[in-house]
């Protein structure tokens, strides 16, 4: 019993795991000194390191920013050693800070991936209020764009159908700043359901907005304004993450 308790603890781990070794990851934490975000890139071998100052709101820092996060530490009064990712996520794994969407593996598997990328690798920002829009627009690009939604180079329609002024807006952001080409946003009658339509393959990007944002995929047999179009519907104001 003991063996197969084992087994399938060990299942349900992999099972539950979010960071797969190949795309692009990132991770929010919070301790003493305020809100940072890591973007891991298999792809590009590359950590960025995000320091965020004058907010303090950590569990809307996504929405705050219009950026995705994949993660989540809080290890509260303690500091996190950005000189040394891999050994502060190593240490996270046996540690009671509370975290969100990352598991024990996820932790390990980051921890890993740090420990082969080479400081020169480590890309360290600063994201503060006192910026220009340029500026907090450029550094948000640098952090957040995946390169592979940038190499798909699919066209997104954004359609508001909640009566929310500037969840299109918002949503349109978050796209931009993962490498995405929102190419229209428009308001239309309000309807409940939330759903996310592509022509064509179905690509990497429309696989993790339709994971990250919660929406149901569907294949269209006719080409619209868009290779995607994502309806944004009164059923998706309860969890929003944009």
């Amino acid at each position: 019993f003991a063996f197969l308790s084992i087994i399938i603890k060990n299942i349900c781990l992999i099972n539950q795991s979010t960071y797969d070794d190949v795309n692009k990851f990132y991770v929010e934490i919070l301790d003493k000194n305020g809100i940072g975000i890591l973007s891991f890139s298999p792809k590009e071998k590359t950590i960025s390191i995000l320091q965020i100052a004058d907010q303090k709101d950590a569990k809307n820092i996504a929405k705050i920013l219009d950026v995705p996060i994949d993660g989540f530490i809080n290890i509260g009064s303690q500091t996190f050693q950005y000189s040394n990712i891999s050994s502060s996520l190593f240490h996270s794994i046996f540690s009671f800070n509370r975290r969100e969407n990352l598991t024990s593996l996820d932790l390990l598997r980051l921890s890993l991936f740090a420990k082969k990328i080479p400081k020169s690798s480590n890309f360290e920002r600063k994201y503060s209020n006192d910026y220009s829009e340029s500026q907090k627009s450029t550094i948000l690009t640098l952090t957040f764009s995946d390169p592979v939604v940038f190499s798909e180079n699919q066209s997104v329609e954004i359609i508001n159908s909640t009566e929310v002024f500037g969840l299109g807006g918002r949503l349109a952001n978050l796209i931009t700043n993962m490498g995405g080409n929102v190419i229209l946003v428009k308001s239309s009658d309000k309807q409940k359901k939330s759903k996310l339509t592509f022509f064509g393959k179905k690509s990497y990007m429309v696989e993790k907005l339709g994971e990250y944002l919660n929406l149901p995929i569907e294949q269209s047999l006719k080409p619209g304004v868009a290779d995607v179009i994502i309806i944004i519907g009164t059923d998706s104001l309860q969890n929003l993450k944009f």
